[in-house]
């Protein structure tokens, strides 16, 4: 969900080229690739989940140390395995 918007609610456009100006004195809007878009925003988030499971690792570890209860870490377990699917869903 973004921006309280389901992602398969919303509706992908491709971009047209732009049409030639008669003016040579204006630049005409630039074209954009939306596959390279889509990779990168791929890119972006498997980084990002990356990230995440390693900072819940660390806090695992140091909650094992601490002699934190069992079933906060599990919960973290938990959390990761739900990131995970709520991030497939998505993509």
């Amino acid at each position: 969900m973004r921006f309280r918007v389901p992602v398969d609610k919303l509706t992908h456009v491709e971009r047209r080229p732009p049409t030639r100006t008669s003016n040579p004195f204006t630049d005409p809007e630039p074209v954009i690739d939306a596959d390279e878009i889509l990779e990168r925003i791929g890119s972006v988030q498997a980084e990002n989940l990356k990230r995440l499971d390693d900072d819940i690792d660390i806090l695992k570890s140091y909650l094992k140390t601490q002699h934190a209860p069992k079933a906060a870490i599990e919960t973290l377990e938990v959390l990761t395995v739900e990131q995970h699917v709520s991030w497939e869903e998505g993509h």
